[in-house]
């Protein structure tokens, strides 16, 4: 009879840490060495007088700190050497977890303390964790209970654990904080530069408008000049994901949005955000001078515009994009209710169509 296994690389392997407070873990990217979890327990003799040879039995584990290994990055305010030096600096006990590409998981809690390596000529640069464990035990999760299968159905947990797993267009239920029952939906894949460096995994909408965001002003007068980062739409799209679930909110990743800069100027600006309009072109492709620097389309709405259009309780509704009208000083582009882009004075009250970002990385 044959052996069945599935040997596997450590590639892909991922250390997280999760702080007080905080509802999901936080990937801590660059680890170049993982040390043994487990130490050997003390031998304790219980040899008899009347037997020939020793005996003993396990005691207790050995409980050394276990020393973790990091490529040096101290470029970023949430760098893994910053967010470790940070929880040492505070005392902390956190919550670390070591997760295998198959979806084993060894979680516990410990201390932190951190210091620089020593190198010779040519090396590259890394740095050392020394994690205390303070549980009574490192535990064992098997990867039954990560599988995904529905971003609908999953918990928040095994979704961020597995975001590669979810398709576009994909649909799940959420609860905001002021009780409104609102629908996201997945826009695109490893589409937004991260601010950071690299691309976020996911980026959702909401696939049909807020109560809450369906009278909004892009300014209180009619002007587009600063363009959507001067824009009074822009503090609305905060207040709209002040509103999201806690667990989603620490999910989400600073990215970078180019703008247009308003004023019947065709240049354009980046800015980092959490959450954002979308641009006309993120929308509709559209190619004209200016708005074809504002990003690419999102693989959700390459169907036409039948997948523009945004219901509020059955009732299809106008919403706004972050793009200023490049022909006059006063106006944004907006979507129709049916689907199609138009213009509007930046005063009048439209809908805000927010998306956000997230990303385990």
């Amino acid at each position: 009879m044959s052996e069945v296994y599935n040997p596997i690389s450590n590639i892909g392997s991922r250390l997280l840490v999760r702080r007080k407070g905080e509802q999901n873990y936080k990937n801590l990217p660059g680890v170049s060495s993982v040390p043994d979890l487990f130490g050997d327990p003390a031998e304790i003799d219980v040899t008899s007088i009347t037997l020939g040879r020793t005996r003993t039995i396990p005691g207790v584990e050995d409980a050394s700190a276990l020393d973790f290994e990091f490529f040096w990055d101290n470029t970023r305010a949430d760098s893994p050497y910053r967010t470790l030096v940070d929880i040492e600096n505070n005392n902390e006990e956190v919550e670390f977890r070591l997760q295998y590409p198959d979806g084993t998981q060894f979680e516990w809690t410990a201390t932190v303390f951190t210091r620089p390596l020593g190198f010779a000529s040519g090396d590259a640069l890394k740095f050392i964790a020394k994690i205390y464990v303070t549980s009574n035990d490192i535990t064992i999760v098997n990867p039954e209970s990560n599988i995904p299968s529905s971003f609908a159905t999953d918990n928040w947990n095994t979704i961020m654990q597995n975001l590669d797993f979810y398709p576009v267009k994909a649909i799940r239920k959420i609860v905001l904080t002021n009780g409104e029952v609102a629908t996201i939906t997945i826009k695109g894949k490893d589409h937004d530069n991260k601010t950071g460096g690299g691309k976020a995994k996911l980026t959702i909408g909401f696939r049909d408008l807020l109560s809450v965001g369906l009278n909004f002003r892009m300014n209180d007068t009619n002007t587009n000049v600063g363009g959507y980062p001067a824009s009074a739409g822009k503090t609305s799209v905060d207040g709209i994901i002040a509103l999201l679930p806690q667990e989603i909110k620490d999910s989400i990743v600073d990215v970078d949005k180019v703008c247009m800069d308003g004023g019947t100027l065709t240049s354009v600006s980046t800015i980092s955000v959490k959450g954002f309009l979308f641009s006309e072109r993120e929308v509709t492709g559209a190619s004209g001078t200016g708005y074809a620097l504002e990003g690419e389309q999102y693989e959700y709405f390459e169907g036409g515009a039948a997948d523009r259009v945004k219901t509020r309780n059955d009732v299809a509704v106008q919403w706004m994009t972050r793009s200023p009208y490049v022909q006059n000083d006063t106006q944004f582009r907006y979507i129709r209710a049916d689907g199609t882009p138009s213009y509007f004075t930046s005063s009048n009250s439209y809908a805000h169509a927010v998306g956000f970002c997230i990303d385990n990385q």
